[in-house]
């Protein structure tokens, strides 16, 4: 049975291994799947809008082991929607913004962004839903953008309505020296944009890990011991490492910086170092599926 979230100290450290960016190309989703099939990830979040989402949908229905979420995009490749009804999630060319683009425009006001905005998470979650690859246990956004409360407001909604259980939580943990060095900028602006995530995605009746683990990875200078000094301080509960491997390739470099990187968290995810890191600890490693059908607090398991 899984460890219930906010475990005591001296309780069970669970670990959910999600790979993000599944569905995206088809050398990620290979990256991912080799993962998958020695247990080196339990769950993958998946993207409906990029050129890789066949291919992902066929690994699925051939009975890929891992636990289904979707990963949410708004910054990555184009909208789903016609350019007319996406309006002004739309940049040059018809693409989506950048992060920081998009971030801006909800930070600063960006109230007409909510609609377009809602109407695009439908249709991904939609398209997935119609492939019907695999049954969905979770949700979260390519670059976290949900800790932007306005944002999370939308997709805590649809969340329920879809019927979706569980969703990953923004607020990163700060752990000073993991990855070689200072905390990187992204991990203490989330955590400070989404301090009250957690608590306003319990509040409607979904579950979230107790911890994430997310761009302290993809910001390291050498990911395979910054993986490993995260285990080591990995506390009791459910905590989940944001993962990205695959491999690269011409395409995926044209469209998205974090490329070769997915190599190098491949090697230490499938290595040796990892499992033994995992064993010194007696980390369980869990899947949002296991997550979401976990008793809740007071319940007989």
């Amino acid at each position: 049975m899984v460890a219930e979230p906010g475990a005591p100290p001296g309780g069970q450290v669970s670990l959910i291994l999600n790979a993000d960016d599944l569905g995206a190309f088809h050398g990620v989703n290979r990256g991912i799947a080799e993962c998958a099939e020695v247990g080196a990830i339990s769950s993958a979040s998946m993207v409906a809008n990029l050129p890789g989402f066949d291919d992902a949908c066929e690994r699925l229905r051939r009975g890929l082991p891992l636990s289904l979420g979707v990963h949410l995009n708004f910054t990555l490749g184009s909208p789903l929607l016609p350019a007319r009804e996406a309006g002004l999630l739309c940049g040059r060319g018809g693409s989506f913004p950048g992060p920081l683009a998009l971030a801006g425009r909800l930070l600063l006001g960006g109230s007409s962004l909510l609609g377009p905005l809602e109407r695009e998470a439908r249709a991904q979650i939609e398209r997935i839903l119609s492939a019907q690859p695999a049954p969905l246990w979770h949700l979260d956004v390519h670059h976290h953008l949900h800790a932007i409360p306005r944002m999370l407001e939308v997709l805590v909604r649809l969340a329920v309505e879809y019927r979706i259980p569980a969703m990953r939580h923004p607020r990163e943990e700060l752990l000073w020296g993991a990855g070689g060095g200072g905390l990187p900028w992204r991990a203490l602006l989330l955590r400070r944009l989404g301090g009250r995530a957690p608590a306003r995605i319990a509040a409607a009746g979904l579950r979230t890990p107790d911890a994430l683990y997310a761009t302290l990875l993809t910001a390291s200078r050498d990911f395979a011991r910054t993986l490993r000094s995260v285990i080591r301080r990995l506390k009791p509960g459910v905590s989940e490492m944001a993962l990205h491997p695959g491999y690269s390739s011409p395409e995926l470099e044209r469209m998205d910086s974090y490329h070769h990187q997915r190599e190098e968290e491949l090697r230490a995810l499938l290595g040796r170092g990892m499992r033994e890191a995992l064993g010194a600890r007696g980390v369980k490693i869990v899947s949002y599926r296991e997550l979401a059908e976990a008793p809740c607090k007071g319940q007989a398991g």
